[in-house]
């Protein structure tokens, strides 16, 4: 699996049998991007591990991300 994170843009997943975009979360404002590819990294793992589909784990794992971003706590 290869995912590419193009920041406001989404990502984009692909795998040998899925390819996947999905949009980035709207932030009204970034404070700290410090550390928002970890969280989007465990958001993802933790995800997946709790049984979620392709799709539904980086939706949550975009959605940890953009939080995290704009100060508010990713889970």
């Amino acid at each position: 699996m290869v995912i590419i994170k193009r920041g406001e843009h989404g990502l984009t997943m692909v795998c040998e049998d899925q390819s996947l975009t999905l949009p980035a979360f709207a932030v009204p404002k970034v404070l700290d991007p410090t550390g928002a590819g970890d969280t989007f990294m465990a958001a993802h793992v933790a995800a997946e591990l709790d049984g979620a589909d392709r799709a539904t784990a980086l939706e949550a794992a975009l959605r940890a991300a953009a939080r995290y971003v704009s100060g508010e706590s990713p889970v």
